[in-house]
C-alpha cells in the first residue's frame, strides 16, 4: 500500500493513467513497482539500465567496464574503459578453490592483467 500511495504522489503520469481510468482499480494491488511507473519514469528507468548494462559487460570473455580510476598518461582525461582478460573475481575464485583443494598452479593467477583504454583520446595501455 506504502508503494501505491508513493507511487501516486511522485509520478504524475501514472498518477493520472490511474485517475483517468486508464488503469483498472483492481489491478493496482498486483501490480510491482516498475509497472506502476508513468512513460518519462520507464523511460528514465530503460535508460539508466542501458548505461549499466554498456558499464560492466562481457567482450570475447573478457570482462570490460567504465571507470574513473586511471588517468590517461597521453590526455590526462581519467574516464576509461578497462578490459581484464581472464583475471576476473571469478577467475580469481577458481584459484582461490583450487588452493583449498592442493593444486597451486601459479600461472592461473591471472589477477590484476588489464587493458586500459581512454575514452576521449582513444590511448590504450597494459596494466598490471
Amino acid at each position: 500500500m506504502r508503494s501505491i500511495c508513493a507511487n501516486l504522489r511522485r509520478d504524475a503520469d501514472w498518477r493520472a493513467a490511474v485517475l483517468g481510468g486508464g488503469v483498472a482499480a483492481a489491478d493496482v494491488g498486483t501490480m510491482d513497482s516498475t509497472q506502476m511507473l508513468g512513460a518519462a519514469a520507464r523511460a528514465a528507468r530503460e535508460a539508466a539500465a542501458r548505461r549499466a548494462m554498456k558499464a560492466a559487460m562481457k567482450v570475447d570473455g573478457a570482462m570490460v567496464e567504465r571507470s574513473t580510476a586511471f588517468t590517461c598518461p597521453a590526455c590526462g582525461a581519467n574516464d576509461v574503459e578497462v578490459r581484464t582478460e581472464g583475471g576476473g573475481a571469478s577467475a580469481r575464485n577458481d584459484c582461490t578453490k583450487n588452493e583449498i583443494w592442493g593444486n597451486k598452479e601459479e600461472d592461473n593467477m591471472g589477477a590484476g592483467k588489464a587493458t586500459v583504454q581512454c575514452q576521449r583520446c582513444k590511448f590504450a595501455w597494459s596494466k598490471g
